[in-house]
């Protein structure tokens, strides 16, 4: 008896797999599937039904809710209304797509958009080859920001791994981290979104980002960081392509390092500033600076770069420009680079084939050093910084 069951058992999975299929006729006869009503409280996995690229697997009509294991096989094409999406509430959404066989999500009805991908599970997420499309119409309950891709968000962080993610003309924010987030990515590009191409909560996710990072088209290219931060890490960064804008002031803790890399620009918004308790390395090449600087890109756009440490700091091969907006706490002038607090901290740096220019203040202002020798300045260009190139405290 036991038997008998086991192969019935076998045998209505085999029906059930023949008729998801079209039974005795083709697939395409049958056309993609609805998965809006499917059970994401349990497991699923989602086929490439049909063989021919490009042609639609299953579409969906309404928002979907995934508290289960979601995987994505290799060359599925989904379709969503404008209503729909995927919400990963308390599940995991893995896409395996390929290079040869890549994974979309678009609008079905064209023009109308879709609501986008929204994660805010605390396993691990793996997307890979994935392209989404026209998404990104409305946020979805409780996400403050609409995204083609909401990536953890302050409430709900997540984690895991993006490679090869290409996002086309969101109606909102190309791609979105929440705070806490963590990810590895490579591969991503986005363009053509409505808004900014990334939106960030930390800054630390901008050393998440690879260098291959792109951003083209969009209503900016490029990665807004909008939380003020005391970074209690070590941070590298190297987005050649991307720009970063912080609107608010960022802090990097004592005992962490924060490496910018060629190629990468980092601009800060009015009176916010770059403070370093701990150590910074600045490495960028003559072909490729780094360049930090206001996002208005006028003169004291922002308050500067203010290290308060003696580790070795070093700056080569960089534009520092348009600080010296306000002064700082406990610092007697503004200017673009500030080295000390004036206080308990003293400065100290090395910097070499860089660019100082368009301070409101001075180039350089030496609140508190330990001795001369700790600031060393080689092939330097000073220019259009209103009070000079250098100057002292008192």
């Amino acid at each position: 008896m036991k038997l008998t069951m086991k192969m019935t058992g076998l045998l209505a999975l085999a029906m059930i797999a023949l008729t998801a299929c079209g039974g005795g006729g083709s697939a395409a006869d049958e056309g993609p599937y609805d998965i809006t009503d499917y059970d994401y409280t349990t497991d699923q996995v989602l086929e490439d039904v049909f063989e021919e690229e490009g042609v639609v697997d299953y579409y969906a009509t309404a928002e979907m809710i995934v508290d289960a294991k979601l995987t994505i096989k290799p060359g599925v094409v989904i379709e969503f209304e404008k209503e729909s999406g995927f919400n990963i509430n308390t599940g995991t959404l893995v896409v395996e797509g390929t290079e040869d066989a890549g994974v979309v999500f678009r609008e079905y009805t064209a023009g109308n958009g879709w609501r986008g991908v929204s994660i805010s599970s605390n396993t691990s997420q793996s997307i890979s080859n994935l392209t989404i499309e026209d998404a990104g119409v409305e946020a979805f309950l409780n996400n403050q920001t609409a995204a083609a891709l909401s990536f953890g968000r302050d409430t709900d962080p997540t984690q895991g791994t993006i490679t090869n993610l290409t996002i086309v003309d969101s109606k909102g924010v190309g791609f979105f981290a929440g705070a806490g987030t963590t990810f590895d990515a490579s591969g991503v590009t986005v363009q053509g979104s409505a808004e900014h191409a990334f939106e960030l909560e930390s800054f630390y996710q901008l050393g998440m980002l690879a260098a291959d990072t792109t951003a083209t088209g969009n209503g900016s290219d490029i990665a807004l960081v909008t939380d003020y931060n005391v970074q209690n890490q070590s941070i590298t960064i190297e987005l050649p392509n991307v720009p970063a804008h912080m609107t608010d002031t960022i802090v990097l803790a004592e005992d962490n390092t924060l490496a910018i890399n060629a190629g990468s620009e980092l601009y800060f918004a009015t009176d916010t500033y770059l403070s370093i308790a701990g150590k910074l390395a600045i490495a960028g090449t003559s072909e490729a600076p780094v360049t930090l600087g206001a996002i208005d890109g006028m003169s004291g756009g922002w308050a500067g770069l203010w290290i308060k440490s003696e580790e070795d700091n070093t700056i080569t091969n960089a534009v520092i420009e348009n600080g010296g907006g306000i002064e700082l706490d406990f610092v007697t002038a503004p200017a673009n680079i500030v080295l000390g607090d004036g206080i308990t901290q003293n400065g100290k740096v090395t910097i070499n084939e860089t660019t100082i220019r368009g301070s409101a203040g001075w180039g350089i202002y030496l609140q508190t050093i330990a001795s001369d020798d700790d600031v060393v300045v080689e092939n330097a260009t000073f220019d259009g910084n209103v009070l000079g190139e250098l100057g002292f405290a008192e």
